[in-house]
């Protein structure tokens, strides 16, 4: 359902993905699992982890993941979350590994190999992961094109041609969301990424991925 380029991603993917990063998308993935009974398809996930983002920064200022987003034809992705879910992440291997001890993709299908620990998620981050997953598998079953509706619904998205993607930086996303004046917004965006790097030193994000057995 996406357009690739050798395989991952036309636009390169968060130079700054680290443990908290991917904790955080394992912890949405498994909710997802959960949330559908088993598994989940990438195309859904992705876009209900962009609006659990986009709703948790408009609902308390801060998005969940701490991703980067990019436009593609199909709508606003998160970038690492993407390379992830397709196995193509190479910016750091070690991250795509627990990936892969976690997770297994047939097709489209995400499926989880094993538990993951969802901690690192806060009660509301949870509700609104649910409540997206939701909303995205009710418009399909509505049938309704999600693709379509993330461009009516997303404004900070820009179209760009079959086989590219464009980034999409956070001031806009909360430009767009929060209805905030640019320059605001990219004081917002600075603080925002300084609060990023206090998580990565924290304790969840060394913490293992998976619950021991």
């Amino acid at each position: 359902m996406f357009s690739l380029a050798n395989g991952r991603l036309i636009h390169n993917v968060y130079s700054g993905m680290n443990r908290s990063v991917l904790r955080k998308i394992a912890a949405a993935t498994a909710i997802f699992c959960d949330e559908l009974d088993g598994g989940v398809d990438m195309f859904f996930a992705i876009k209900a982890i962009y609006l659990g983002d986009r709703q948790m920064l408009v609902d308390y200022g801060t998005p969940i993941t701490g991703d980067r987003y990019s436009s593609m034809p199909q709508g606003p992705i998160l970038c690492a979350t993407y390379d992830l879910m397709a196995g193509k992440f190479t910016s750091d291997k070690s991250l795509q590994t627990e990936w892969n001890r976690a997770f297994s993709k047939n097709g489209n299908l995400i499926t989880p190999r094993a538990k993951v620990d969802v901690d690192c998620l806060a009660p509301a981050e949870e509700a609104i992961l649910r409540e997206k997953i939701s909303l995205v598998m009710q418009l399909d079953k509505d049938g309704v094109d999600v693709a379509d509706w993330m461009h009516k619904n997303c404004p900070e998205w820009e179209e760009v041609a079959k086989g590219t993607s464009r980034p999409l930086p956070l001031r806009r996303m909360i430009s767009f969301a929060k209805k905030m004046d640019p320059s605001k917004a990219k004081e917002l965006e600075d603080s925002i990424g300084d609060g990023m790097k206090n998580r990565d030193g924290g304790e969840f994000s060394k913490q293992p991925l998976l619950v021991a057995s």
